[in-house]
């Protein structure tokens, strides 16, 4: 993913302050099942959060991210303390 990351980055394809780490938890958000919703309405809004998603990855013409990226390393020990 960290290969993904530095590619997309070189192409300007990918904002800087983007991780692979986050674009891991932006997937597990993403692909999470919706809440008392119908499928067809769950695939208006995942289609809509995708899009959306990807114009925010761009790097032009976007406002700085709060906080560092996410690492893998940082989830990895996020994961491992029994955070929740």
């Amino acid at each position: 993913m960290e290969g993904l990351v530095t590619a997309a980055r070189a192409e300007g394809a990918l904002r800087e302050d983007v991780g692979a780490g986050d674009l891991v938890m932006f997937l597990a958000v993403l692909t999470r099942p919706l809440p008392s919703v119908s499928p067809e309405l769950t695939g208006v809004v995942r289609e809509r959060m995708l899009a959306a998603l990807l114009d925010g990855l761009r790097p032009q013409g976007t406002a700085g991210l709060p906080g560092p990226s996410i690492t893998g390393d940082r989830i990895t020990a996020d994961l491992t303390s029994g955070s929740s």
